[in-house]
């Protein structure tokens, strides 16, 4: 079976498998062959430190 052929968040089968990002007919959820993992970091600065 092809990967990612059903809606991780519904269930439902894709209408087209051929191609990403795949969006699902039923509840509109977005699914994308490699995710990349990402952090984003925020340091405050405090003056006069």
């Amino acid at each position: 079976m092809a990967r990612d052929t059903f809606c991780s968040s519904c269930g439902a089968r894709f209408a087209d498998t051929a191609r990403y990002p795949r969006t699902c007919t039923a509840c509109g959820t977005q699914t994308w062959a490699t995710p990349l993992p990402v952090a984003v970091v925020l340091l405050p600065v405090i003056d006069g430190a």
